[in-house]
């Protein structure tokens, strides 16, 4: 259900994950792990597979507490880069979200192109200031 990068995993607190379409109750044409609010799925669908999400990608971790920090955009072709440092559905376009905002979590959705997920550790003592 989830990939993960063992680069990205040597950086603590960070939880990190791209899904596959397994491991969902969607059903028909949002089949099977959708996470998409906004395509036509039920919500009570979308929801759970978030928690599930949520659940396989950090372990111990409430996917309700992680729904509601979520942050994304309304993605389209463009190179806007958004920052973002509170939850919620922002109300622009943009294709990156960056945030520095603990506890705040960005997603994107894609179909046709790659994801990317850049991360920098704090240093030790200056949590304001990255390697």
């Amino acid at each position: 259900m989830i990939v993960t990068s063992p680069l990205l995993a040597g950086i603590g607190n960070l939880y990190h994950g791209f899904s596959t379409r397994l491991g969902g109750v969607s059903e028909g044409a949002y089949a099977t792990l959708n996470l998409g609010e906004q395509v036509g799925d039920l919500p009570e669908a979308v929801r759970e597979n978030r928690r599930r999400f949520v659940a396989a990608l950090a372990p111990g971790v409430s996917g309700v507490v992680l729904h509601l920090a979520l942050a994304e955009a309304n993605q389209v072709h463009g190179t806007r880069i958004l920052e973002v440092s509170e939850p919620g559905m922002a109300d622009a376009d943009a294709d990156a979200l960056v945030t520095a905002t603990p506890r705040v979590a960005v997603a994107v959705r894609t179909a046709d192109c790659a994801p990317l997920l850049l991360a920098a550790q704090a240093r030790p003592g200056r949590p304001g200031d990255l390697w």
